[in-house]
């Protein structure tokens, strides 16, 4: 044992010999960069070489955590917006649906107002030439009578049953009159004034009769100033009336209404019933009364067919307008409005409410925000004035597009909306779970970093991180080396689990000294201490 130590000192104190001159050749056989001195700073593969490899590491590991950093923002940026888009796309949808479904709905009324307020001037129509024709045929027959010495029996019951059917507020019969037969009328009609009595009776009043003027009159002023027109050719006197309170208008010559006028001239030019234009434009609204009228005037003849027939009177009568638009709907339907204008320049406005009918105004009263969906018609049920033909038209109200409206916009963007913050808020749990088990390999990492750390030097600890080995950098003497070992004995490598080799971790030095030592005596001491 001394011996060998004696040998071992021997090798230790006799050096073999270094001359460093002579390892220049070695330097430039090898090259490998891990030469001990260098007069341009450490040779490559030490600890300078250590650090900028951590260094680019850390510089990878910052960047790769921007990377996932950015991802996740533009992950929510790009569902906040499809979010944004979906319940956009979805909230149009259903508002879409709403608008069709009024728009449908309103079109499907709009049409059902149209026909059924002709069908409504048509019964008003039939209703006036019925009762004239009935007028005519019970003269006809009767040979004790002619025209225009007539009294038509029971003219208040029929007049009553007609307001019933067409709404009418009051009926005239009006004989023809000229200058001929003018006094002759004005005597039978101050003589023959039982119908007067029939009509109270009818009514169940307890008048028996009524004041009336003797002769054909006509008035500017509303009954304040009479007059008595004459050598006017024709005219047209309010023979019998109903309701018969209104008996005092008896003998009220109807030719000096200009409405009237333009009537009359119309029912000869067609032979058939006439509207005039719009009346009561101009009073103040207080009642229903009030509200706008025309007269209808149907013609009544002197037979009840054949070619020479001649027009010997007429059945008048006050309509209101709002009669022609009553119970065109179903209740609930309200808030559709209603235009009725004339080619003489007259405008009125009602408010169909289901069965009702509301009085607006005097003009054009709709919202013109639905004038894209106006419906019109012409009002062709009677004869009008050439000067004064009527047209309908229909308009839906903002009411009436309420009533469409649902909450399917709101809900299905509310579904919607939910669907996008339940993706969203799953991907945060799922991100912060991913971060917790990211944490702890991180964790995991330091930890084994911290180990390996103070077991090795730093450029072993370094390769130990790279894989085993293969991360670093081969040069010179080594990168000869790892070409043999591969070419010529790639069995002798140690292999990890999957097959991948593991090289081991050392590094050339082509000038080094090694030291073989063992303390004299410790073998032989070492159990005795142990003891």
């Amino acid at each position: 044992m001394s011996s060998n130590s004696s040998n071992m000192t021997a090798s230790w104190n006799e050096p073999p010999p270094f001359n460093r001159s002579n390892g220049d050749h070695e330097s430039e056989d090898f090259d490998d960069g891990h030469s001990q001195k260098s007069d341009d700073g450490p040779p490559a593969g030490t600890i300078a070489d250590t650090d900028n490899s951590r260094n680019s590491k850390r510089d990878l590991a910052s960047e790769e955590t921007k990377y996932v950093l950015w991802s996740r923002i533009t992950f929510l940026l790009v569902l906040l917006l499809s979010t944004a888009g979906a319940a956009f796309a979805v909230w149009k949808v259903s508002h879409d649906d709403d608008a069709a479904r009024f728009e449908t709905r309103y079109h499907d009324f709009a049409r059902q107002i149209l026909e059924v307020s002709q069908i409504n001037a048509l019964a008003v129509f039939t209703v006036f030439e019925s009762i004239s024709q009935q007028i005519t045929a019970n003269v006809q027959n009767n040979k004790d009578v002619e025209w225009p010495l007539i009294t038509i029996p029971q003219f208040e019951a029929q007049a009553q049953l007609a307001f019933k059917a067409t709404g009418a507020r009051n009926m005239g019969f009006t004989p023809l009159i000229n200058e001929t037969n003018k006094v002759q009328y004005e005597t039978y009609r101050q003589l023959n004034q039982s119908w007067i009595q029939e009509g109270f009776e009818y009514i169940g009043s307890d008048e028996t009769s009524c004041q009336t003027n003797p002769k054909i009159w006509f008035s500017v002023d509303e009954g304040k100033t009479l007059v008595y027109p004459e050598n006017q050719g024709l005219y047209a006197p309010a023979s019998q009336i109903s309701p018969i309170y209104y008996c005092s208008f008896v003998n009220y010559d109807l030719m000096g209404e200009s409405s009237f006028r333009r009537g009359f001239d119309t029912v000869k030019t067609y032979n058939r019933a006439a509207l005039s234009e719009i009346r009561n434009l101009g009073v103040e609204i207080e009642t229903t009364n009030d509200w706008p009228t025309s007269f209808m005037t149907a013609p009544i003849y002197n037979k009840v067919g054949g070619a020479n027939r001649e027009i010997v009177a007429v059945l008048t009568g006050e309509v209101p307008w709002d009669s022609y638009f009553k119970n065109l709907l179903p209740e609930g339907i309200d808030d559709i409005t209603l235009v009725v204008e004339n080619t003489c320049n007259q405008t009125v406005t009602y408010r169909i409410n289901g069965p009702d009918v509301e009085y607006i105004g005097v003009g054009d009263d709709h919202d013109a925000e639905f004038n894209y969906l106006e419906e019109s018609a012409k009002f062709t049920a009677f004869a009008t004035p050439d000067e004064c033909q009527f047209t309908l038209k229909l308009y839906p109200s903002d009411a009436f597009r309420e009533a469409y409206r649902t909450n399917d916009p709101i809900v299905n963007t509310c579904v919607v909306v939910a669907i996008f913050v339940f993706t969203a808020v799953f991907f945060v749990i799922f991100n912060q779970l991913v971060e917790r088990r990211q944490s702890k390999v991180m964790d995991s990492a330091t930890r084994t970093h911290a180990i390996v750390s103070s077991l090795f030097p730093e450029n072993v600890h370094d390769r130990l991180m790279d894989n085993g080995g293969n991360g670093f950098e081969k040069t010179g003497r080594s990168r000869l080396d790892s070409f043999r070992d591969d070419a010529m004995a790639p069995t002798t490598h140690n292999t990890i689990e999957g097959g991948a080799k593991s090289r081991p971790i050392a590094d050339f030095f082509p000038n080094a000294t090694i030291l073989f030592a063992d303390l004299a005596g410790f073998t032989g001491e070492f159990p005795k201490q142990k003891q």
